[in-house]
């Protein structure tokens, strides 16, 4: 069965999930590291077991760039990569809430009665220790908790996943990413750090002077600290060895940043968008 996504509470109310009760996740997950995928991969194997359908609610935008953009962080993947992610740990759906004034004043009890209970008819909630959610963040573990015997539902609360002693953290993956440590990114995401995006046209220089690249326009917020990385490239179904440079273009004093890989064993003639 394929996976399934609703973008608002009616979307979920008429899919074909309507009617099953789920165990659920309920968070930003961006990046989808190593923490998120220990509470994801409970989840699953609790909705399986109990014959629950394994789903998560996330939101888009990020509440941060709504309440305080501000000191919104720059997001390590985009919704696309993060609903994949979902899908790839064997979830069946994800309901993706717009974030909004109306939803940031939704107290924490409302979340539970109207989203959690009569929405996605959560029989098992699993989240981090430090989860917090409805208005002013009033909600965390302890209201989940108190409301187990009303609403019928059991809680998890699932340790974090730690490494080197510290809790795995998105705030540490972009920490590691800004600084360009993509090894150490790697091991908190357990997984490559990954860009998405579009080939766009560069000066045309390169083919002639040194050697082509491709130039991508990054779906992503958060990139590399400049400097040049050895790379893995997927392009039409096809990886490649390649050599990326993230910032100025080292040879023809430009000014712009960029993200420029030279594919290696690669000759075909690219459609840019």
């Amino acid at each position: 069965m394929s996976f399934f996504v609703a973008r608002s509470l009616e979307e979920w109310k008429s899919g074909r999930l309507a009617s099953r009760e789920t165990a659920i996740s309920v968070g930003n997950f961006d990046g989808l590291h190593l923490g998120h995928q220990k509470i994801l991969r409970s989840l699953a194997e609790r909705a399986k077991k109990n014959n629950l359908a394994a789903a998560v609610i996330t939101f888009d935008p990020h509440p941060m760039k709504v309440l305080r953009p501000q000191n919104a962080p720059l997001l390590i993947e985009t919704l696309e990569q993060r609903l994949k992610g979902f899908e790839r740990l064997g979830l069946d759906a994800a309901l993706v809430l717009h974030f909004d004034a109306e939803l940031a004043n939704v107290s924490a009890e409302n979340f539970i009665e109207r989203i959690l209970v009569s929405t996605v008819h959560a029989r098992e909630i699993l989240v981090g220790e430090n989860f917090r959610f409805g208005h002013k963040h009033a909600g965390d573990v302890h209201l989940l908790e108190r409301s187990c015997a009303r609403h019928a539902f059991s809680v998890e609360i699932v340790a974090p996943a730690l490494i080197d002693g510290h809790p795995v953290s998105s705030t540490r993956v972009r920490q590691a990413v800004g600084e360009g440590n993509v090894e150490e990114a790697e091991r908190l995401l357990g997984r490559h750090f990954a860009l998405t995006g579009v080939i766009i046209r560069g000066a045309g220089r390169g083919s002639k002077v040194v050697f082509p690249t491709l130039n991508l326009s990054p779906d992503q917020e958060l990139l590399p600290a400049r400097g040049v990385y050895a790379t893995r490239a997927l392009f039409n179904g096809a990886e490649y060895g390649a050599v990326t440079n993230v910032g100025v273009r080292p040879t023809f004093n430009g000014t712009g940043l960029t993200v420029e890989s030279h594919l290696l064993d690669f000759s075909e003639s690219v459609q840019q968008g």
